[in-house]
């Protein structure tokens, strides 16, 4: 009977147009993967393990959403046809028949399982065979690449799955229960993931621990076996069964078929229940029963709108005695209040009003995707599906009532769903001591009760109207689901109900793009209403006729009032929709350059002659820019004085089209802008060649108007911040116009490996700096009266004329050539400190943070002058920019900060690393490094700039916190570096480029490392010396001059770590074996402890591949009281010492005072780059 049944259910399953479908959409994901991988340039071949891994890991969450929909179905199917009673009436084993479905269940999804991975493979064989795809994307081919991912995940969770999905839908009997539970399971899983990366990050071993085991996904011991895989071990290395993973897979099956077991017995049960009480019904005593009730003729027929609110009234009565009405906005608070909120290094944000809006557009997307993909079709296809749609065909009541009401009640789900989850988000505002006072309910009233109402009342009225023309439920809702996926892939004009991302600040709102969301409103909610028309006009209601006959009398059923409608609703949906083309197509755009292919190489190939040849130097700049904030817009003349500083003369240079693409024109007496045939960049062509030591003089001139399309956040009505950089003309060759995909420069013709940046050892390029030139510099900004207008430089005029202010600025020395122009309203605070006036200009509701930052900027100051030499001006500003970006600049004497980089972090909490402290420290260290000291444009150029800040302002941390928060700083940059290092080839610190985790993590461990090795105040006294040495030089500095004056000052064994450190890449796998407590010597006191390390040093290539190498250092030991591996704290030591550490085994006898109950670790603090800190400590055993 068990194969007979299988063999049924097969059969059974197979004759659904349901299975394809899903087979279908599987299939095309999996294509679309794999075309997406052969027009991307990628460092992992398509058939690596990892890929194999990452897409099992992306078509699990898909299968946990498709597999219900499937599974469900199937469950209920006897229940839905009513053929149980008339199977289980013969003789048959109701726990053998359960098994049975089960088991043809799994196959199905086994199958659909594995499609993905073939499909994958046939896919990429194919673009190999036909070479549709490059080939540095094919790898070798292996078996246990697509196996291990298989057999220990995917088909795994197939397994859970369907026993899960089984047993709630024969113990609820509803599709709804079993949707409920899926999506239920997609919310579980990513909290956990994300539960379980923070407690890896935070050194909450146990409660990661704990958290994998909980993850019936096993996506999470995805993550911890390949977070830190390098590139050459994402293309060998696959998934490997640990204990760990291995007891998760063993306790989610005794789990899931423990719950299926349980359900078959509750389905018994229930069945013997039933039979009981119909034991227990009987028949009325006479059957002669006279009904003695008077009937009333319907005086008046009743209105419209008595008989839509009682229809209402009953949808909506039959919506909240459901169970999963209820259990969704259960799900929805729940995803609320436990959803991680961001942070940086463990440091939480404020729990403002619009970053909870944010939050709630993220965690909310899931829940109203059910009501659009499950509530809605219950709603519509209910009478039909029950057998009254005849009775309510003869009801006298409107095709539009029944509409409108189903509608209503539709709306009325997600409206809850919005205020529940709005209700759990106040809580949390206040819960965190924000002040209620912060809490801004006109916010909460827009942003979710107006923009997030309205999308989902478009998406409902797409929805209606797709099941008006299906054929079934189930037809309707594939197409909702494909119509809903295919929306993310079209253009903005096409995706429904897409509206434009609207980024609130306090200091500006919403800002322009509150218009552009307008427009949008009247484009899809004109396109809304002629869908809702023509969905209750077509709503098919008891036995209608099919959709052929209901569309042939579609016209005749139009009343005035609808043609009316329809009429302005068309009217008004061309004119939107032509508004947005106009705007955003073919008006010119002031949004940064997008440069495609073509254009990459047309500009590769008229300019390559001059690659190698500098423009003239820039000596002197005078801009006058003109601010009007309300429109918003900016109008800018900069007069540039031009010098030949090379030994030949110049015809001709490239002057590139500003990033901002707004007006612009150049004027000069000395030459004049000639056409290079592309709009990218120009030629500068003298009238006479510049003669070496020649000047040369250039006026460019601006206008930057943006419309409400562009998504402009330089421009705005307050806080306007903008570069040069942004504003005007760049001159001389932009390397970042190379096509980098060695395939595509063969495909275009082009010769030669693109080097984006210039090589260490090019000379050439030692005269070129990385940011600009030393000039003389003079701003002269108007702005509105009541903002202030702001440059590098010393006020050197202030006047108001009217509704218009000027503000003239003068740097006292020359300064790098990079300077913002901004415009602002803000409140400030001003201190005096050892000669220097500080400023800090912020919004009166981010007071929260400003007395730290003001005391990191006088920390700063102190210790760089004190380590580096004198601050070289005499005022240093900070100002707060709208949180459009997200990042923090130093120019000179001037240092930009964004709203969401400081000002927004809660540093209350008892070990949480001060944000706002360390990146005030950073970009004040910028003041050193990158405005003293100018790097040249080669290679290495960041580690000059970033990797020395960074250093500096960790040093400024230590100072102010000790060694505890330079701890944590280094356990989270250790993890962004390892995380990071696996996407691209990684090159040596010394010649590193655009890669910011070599420059900002691994530069900042790399020089606290080498200052704890030579001393922190030798190092110091080296930097400064370097920055002496190179205010002098003819050229700009580089990492080989850095490294060659340290290499100069210290011994062999520390420049041995120099090469480590700078020159290699150098990973350690530091151990600790074990620790246990000999005798106490009774005359010092002292217990020996016996500490047995095991130690390796490894160098890796570009891609990761590791070579051991010998291991001779001293490397620090401590005894340490509680668990090192938090973080968040510091470390309570009881001894600490270097000892010297070799390859292989080590035994060290440390002589500590009451060791019992403490922690031995290795390297406490961070100074080698370890890929697992977590063997790094023991707790000390007892006397052995």
């Amino acid at each position: 009977m068990l194969i007979n049944t299988v063999q049924f259910e097969l059969s059974t399953i197979f004759s659904r147009w349901m299975v394809y479908v899903l087979a279908l959409l599987l299939i095309s994901l999996s294509a679309y993967t794999v075309y997406q991988y052969g027009i991307t340039y990628q460092v992992v071949p398509i058939n690596a393990p990892y890929t194999y891994i990452e897409l099992v890991r992306e078509e699990s969450i898909i299968l946990m959403i498709l597999a219900a929909i499937f599974v469900g179905r199937v469950a209920i199917s006897n229940h839905i046809f009513s053929t149980q009673e008339l199977i289980f009436c013969r003789p048959i084993n109701h726990w053998a028949y359960h098994f049975a479905r089960l088991s043809a269940i799994f196959i199905v999804v086994a199958l659909l399982s594995c499609l993905t991975l073939i499909t994958s493979v046939v896919c990429a064989y194919i673009g190999w065979q036909w070479q549709l795809l490059p080939s540095d994307v094919i790898g070798p081919f292996q078996w246990d690449f697509i196996l291990s991912p298989l057999i220990i995940i995917m088909l795994p969770n197939a397994l859970y799955y369907s026993l899960l999905f089984y047993a709630i839908g024969i113990t609820f009997k509803s599709q709804r229960a079993v949707a409920g539970m899926s999506i239920a399971l997609v919310v579980l899983t990513g909290l956990l993931l994300a539960w379980a990366e923070a407690a890896r990050l935070h050194g909450g071993a146990r409660l990661h621990e704990w958290l994998m085991l909980l993850d019936i996904s096993a996506f999470s011991h995805i993550i911890n076996q390949t977070v830190y895989w390098s590139i050459y071990e994402k293309q060998t290395q696959t998934l490997s069964l640990s204990p760990a993973l291995l007891f998760n897979r063993c306790l989610w099956l005794l789990v899931t078929l423990a719950i299926f077991l349980g359900a078959i017995k509750v389905s018994l049960l229930h069945k013997r229940f039933v039979q009981f009480k119909r034991k227990q019904t009987f028949e009325p005593q006479s059957q002669d029963v006279h009904l003695n009730k008077e009937t009333h003729a319907i005086k008046k027929r009743p209105s419209n709108i008595w008989l839509l609110y009682r229809q209402v009234k009953f949808e909506v009565f039959h919506i909240v005695t459901k169970p999963s009405f209820w259990f969704v906005l259960g799900l929805s608070v729940f995803i609320t209040l436990w959803f991680p909120m961001e942070s940086d290094f463990g440091t939480p944000y404020w729990r403002v009003t619009y970053a909870m809006i944010e939050q709630l557009d993220a965690v909310l997307l899931i829940p109203i995707f059910m009501v659009l993909l499950f509530y809605c079709p219950e709603l519509i296809w209910r009478e039909r599906e029950s057998g009254i749609g005849t009775i309510l065909e003869c009801y006298p009541i409107k095709n539009q009532l029944l509409w409108s009401a189903k509608f209503i009640a539709a709306l009325f789900i997600v409206m809850a769903i919005l205020a529940v989850s709005v209700s759990a988000s106040v809580k949390l505002q206040l819960d965190s001591g924000i002040g209620i006072e912060a809490i801004e309910l006109q916010q909460y009233l827009f942003s979710v009760g107006v923009v997030s109402a309205t999308t989902v009342a478009c998406l409902l009225s797409l929805t209606f109207f797709v099941h008006a023309i299906s054929l079934n439920r189930a037809t309707g809702t594939a197409v909702m689901a494909v119509l809903i996926i295919a929306f993310q892939f079209t253009p903005p004009m096409l995706s429904f109900a897409l509206f434009p991302t609207m980024v609130y600040s306090d200091l500006n709102g919403y800002g322009q793009s509150i218009f552009a969301t307008i427009v949008y409103f009247i484009y899809w909610g004109s396109l809304s209403i002629i869908l809702a028309i023509l969905g209750y006009l077509l709503w098919p209601r008891g036995e209608s006729p099919n959709l052929r006959a209901r569309l042939s009398v579609l016209f005749r059923q139009l009343s005035k009032k609808d043609k009316h409608i329809i009429l302005l609703s068309s009217v008004l949906f061309f004119a939107s929709g032509s508004h947005i083309f106009y705007n955003s197509v073919l008006s010119p755009s002031t949004e940064m350059q997008s440069i495609d292919d073509d254009t990459a190489v047309a500009y590769e190939k008229t300019f390559s002659s001059h690659r190698l040849k500098l423009p003239p130097t820039i000596q002197q700049v005078d801009i006058k820019a003109d601010i009007y904030p309300k429109v918003p817009s900016i109008k800018a003349i900069v007069k540039l004085s031009l010098l030949n500083s090379q030994d030949i003369p110049i015809n001709k240079m490239i002057v590139n089209t500003p990033l901002l693409t707004g007006s612009w024109e150049v004027k000069s007496e000395d030459g004049q802008l000639a056409s290079s045939g592309l709009d990218v960049a120009h030629w500068f062509v003298f009238n006479e060649p510049l003669a070496p030591g020649d000047t040369a003089h250039i006026d460019i001139v601006v206008e930057l108007a943006p419309n409400m399309y562009d998504n402009m956040s330089q421009v705005v009505e307050n806080g306007t911040f903008i570069n040069n950089n942004e504003l005007f003309p760049v001159f001389g060759y932009d390397t970042s116009m190379y096509i980098t995909d060695p395939d595509k420069r063969t495909e275009y013709g082009l010769t030669g490996e693109a080097n984006v940046i210039n090589q260490l050892n090019n000379s050439i390029f030692h005269n070129d700096p990385l940011i600009g030139e030393y000039v003389t510099f003079r701003a002269e900004l108007t702005t509105d009266a009541e903002q202030i207008a702001m440059a590098p430089g010393i006020l050197t005029e202030h006047e108001v004329k009217g509704h218009r202010a000027k503000y003239v600025y003068t740097m006292e020395q020359p300064m790098v050539n990079y300077y913002s122009i901004q415009s602002f309203k803000l409140e400030a605070k001003h201190e005096r400190h050892k000669g220097v006036d500080l400023s800090l200009y912020y919004h009166p509701d981010h007071a929260w943070n400003i007395d730290t930052m003001m005391d990191a900027a006088k920390d700063s100051l102190d210790y760089f002058s004190k380590e580096f030499g004198p601050y070289q001006h005499s005022e240093l500003r900070i100002i707060e920019f709208p949180r459009y970006r997200q990042f923090a600049q130093s120019f000179a004497n001037t240092i930009p900060f964004s709203e969401e980089i400081g000002f927004r972090h809660d540093t209350r909490g008892a070990g949480v690393y001060n944000i706002p402290y360390f990146v005030t420290a950073h970009e004040v260290a910028h003041q050193w490094w990158g405005h003293q000291l100018a790097a040249a444009n080669v290679e290495g150029a960041e580690m000059l700039i970033e990797s020395l800040a960074e250093y500096s302002a960790l040093q400024v941390v230590k100072e102010k916190y000790y060694h505890g928060a330079l701890r944590q700083y280094k356990k989270y940059s250790l993890d962004a570096y390892l995380s990071a290092r696996g996407g691209e080839p990684e090159y040596p610190l010394y010649i590193t480029a655009s890669q910011s985790f070599v420059h900002y993590e691994k530069g900042a461990l790399a020089m606290l490392a080498l200052a704890q090795s030579i001393g922190e105040s030798k190092l110091n006294q080296l930097l400064k010396k370097f920055i002496e040495q190179q205010s002098v030089s003819s050229k700009f500095a580089t990492t080989t001059d850095l490294i060659t004056l340290i290499n100069a000052n210290i011994n062999s064994k520390q420049q041995a770590l120099v090469q480590d450190l700078f020159q290699e890449m150098t990973f350690y796998n530091l151990r600790i074996d074990s620790a246990y407590v000999g005798e106490k010597n009774t005359e010092t006191g002292l217990y020996p402890v016996t500490v047995v390390v095991e130690a390796s040093k490894y160098f890796a290539d570009e891609y990761g591949k590791e070579t051991e190498a010998e291991l001779e250092d001293s490397i620090e030991l401590a005894v340490v009281a509680g668990n090192p591996e938090d973080v968040t704290r510091s470390l309570n030591e009881y001894h600490r010492k270097e000892y010297p550490i070799t390859s292989g085994l080590n035994t060290i006898v440390m002589h500590v005072y009451d060791p019992f109950g403490l922690y031995v670790i290795i390297d406490p603090y961070l100074y080698r780059i370890d890929k697992n800190t977590r063997d790094n400590f023991v707790q000390i055993d007892y006397v052995q």
